[in-house]
């Protein structure tokens, strides 16, 4: 991938509870860094929803080359769906 184009990073969520999860963030982040975020306003009990984040390579351009980067995906980032298993 060239510095400047979009790169579209894909996670499935699944409500694996007994209710349905209500309303919650995701948010993608590259080497600790949010990129982007999307908030869900519900997921029935036993579904799944793809969630897609945007990132602009844009801003990578002026960096020092780096050969590896991390993206990682955090689910209910302000601890707005209960859960008992926590």
């Amino acid at each position: 991938m060239e510095c400047g184009q979009t790169l579209n990073v894909y996670v499935e969520v699944l409500n694996q509870g007994k209710k349905a999860s209500g309303h919650f963030r995701v948010a993608f982040f590259l080497d600790d860094q949010e990129f982007d975020s999307v908030v869900l306003e519900n997921i029935p009990p036993g579904e799944a929803v793809t969630v897609r984040g945007v990132l602009d390579t844009t801003r990578l351009c002026g960096e020092k080359y780096k050969i590896c980067y991390e993206i990682c995906v955090e689910v209910d980032t302000g601890d707005d769906v209960r859960e008992t298993d926590e």
